[in-house]
């Protein structure tokens, strides 16, 4: 029975089923995606923006899609893995609705937190510690930017979280990561292997806003999820990172290999 690749990106949700013994394609979807960017003040900051429903009634769609085509064929889908882009960010409350839209990765209105951050003394170890650039894209500057702008949305969301991270609570019920997407937050440590506490603290969130980390190769199943035509049980990867997957899918996983991605971002 065939594996199936969700991917969450930034123009397009897609999902692809791909028969186990040949890998050959056996089914596929794609929905577009509407990025809002409202226009800034003069010399304002870039803002773009995405519903988390919206992307949600995107994945309902190309699953119960690809399942379709499946069945058409006589074949069902075997297990699911995730692919998401890095660094969007978004709030929930206690019922798990949304309480923002989602900060994509080009949303640059953190700038000034970025940049004070910078160039604080505490820079260095940080990203030592992290393992990635200070820059307004991450999730711990956005946090920043909140804790400057709205103070209360900050302490009173129930989860800080991905667009990945809401369409994996929407099949499952569980707030859960994998630590690749987790490593591109500027809120983890390379080090311990969890959140990283200084972080938080910069970022003014506590632990308990943010998902339980997993493994990239986690396994859960699909919960009982009214809209999508999938049998609860089915089996559930939460995979990684769009760039570490697309790394892998090139085969660039030794010294000397090179992969260019010409994506939205490029």
């Amino acid at each position: 029975m065939p594996f199936l690749g969700l991917d969450l990106g930034t123009t397009n949700v897609k999902a692809v089923a791909f028969a186990p013994d040949d890998y050959r394609e056996v089914a596929k979807a794609s929905v577009a995606l509407d990025t809002l960017m409202p226009k800034p003040t003069r010399a304002g900051p870039r803002l773009a923006e995405q519903s988390p429903d919206a992307i949600w009634r995107a994945v309902v769609v190309v699953l119960n899609d690809v399942v379709n085509q499946l069945s058409a064929q006589k074949m069902a889908v075997e297990g699911i893995s995730l692919s998401g882009a890095m660094h969007s960010l978004l709030a929930v409350d206690g019922r798990g609705k949304p309480l923002t839209n989602a900060l994509l990765w080009s949303d640059n209105r953190a700038e000034p937190q970025a940049d004070t951050l910078r160039h604080s003394p505490t820079a260095r170890l940080l990203m030592r510690h992290t393992g990635v650039p200070i820059h307004p894209m991450l999730p711990l500057c956005k946090l920043m930017w909140f804790g400057k702008h709205n103070p209360g949305l900050l302490r009173r969301a129930a989860k800080w979280m991905s667009l990945k991270e809401y369409v994996w609570w929407k099949l499952t019920g569980q707030y859960q990561l994998d630590v690749s997407l987790a490593a591109a937050t500027g809120l983890y440590s390379s080090f311990s292997g969890g959140w990283h506490g200084p972080a938080l603290a910069l970022a003014g969130v506590q632990v308990g806003q943010l998902s339980v980390l997993v493994p990239t190769t986690f396994l859960t199943t699909l919960a009982n999820v009214a809209e999508v035509t999938l049998p609860a049980g089915t089996p559930l990867c939460p995979g990684a990172s769009d760039g570490c997957l697309a790394n892998l899918g090139a085969g660039a996983v030794g010294p000397g290999i090179t992969t260019v991605t010409i994506g939205t971002s490029g």
